[in-house]
């Protein structure tokens, strides 16, 4: 499903949360990536353990805040992949349409499947005839070869 618009949709709305401003009180810890946790090229987290120890040393409340405030990375996250994952929820509903349409293709296999046989018979069917027929017509062709040899020879002379 790599490429899928809905799970690209539910992706950009998680890295959206990762990468907000949060209302910690401070503006220099208010982001994931202030206090050392940064998002690779292929979405991945890292952790810089000296720049979250600093921060945790310089302002313990604002980066409590940043994961456990009612706006904070935890509550979004929370809220986005619960919303994400809900009955009727995005990925619930695509997984339905997939579904549906596993099973219009399943119904499309077998019709095709069901119309290939019945031609198949009807093509053997066919054969059969065609080759009775030309048995026949090799047997009516020995015959009349046979026939027309022991006819007398009629021999013509020349006008003139």
């Amino acid at each position: 499903m790599m490429g899928d618009a809905v799970l690209s949709g539910v992706q950009n709305e998680l890295r959206s949360v990762l990468h907000s401003v949060v209302n910690t009180g401070s503006s220099t810890y208010n982001t994931l990536a202030s206090i050392g946790i940064t998002t690779n090229k292929d979405g991945t987290l890292s952790l810089n353990s000296a720049t979250l120890q600093n921060a945790l040393a310089s302002n313990f409340g604002a980066v409590s805040k940043l994961f456990s405030s009612a706006n904070g990375v935890a509550a979004g996250l929370n809220a986005q992949i619960t919303q994400a994952l809900a009955t009727n929820g995005v990925i619930d509903s695509r997984s339905k349409t997939l579904v549906k349409h596993e099973n219009a293709l399943t119904d499309q296999t077998n019709q095709l499947n069901t119309q290939m046989d019945a031609l198949t018979a009807s093509l053997t069917q066919q054969y059969s005839a065609l080759n009775a027929l030309l048995s026949s017509l090799q047997t009516t062709s020995a015959y009349l070869s046979q026939a027309f040899s022991s006819l007398p020879q009629v021999q013509g002379r020349p006008n003139g």
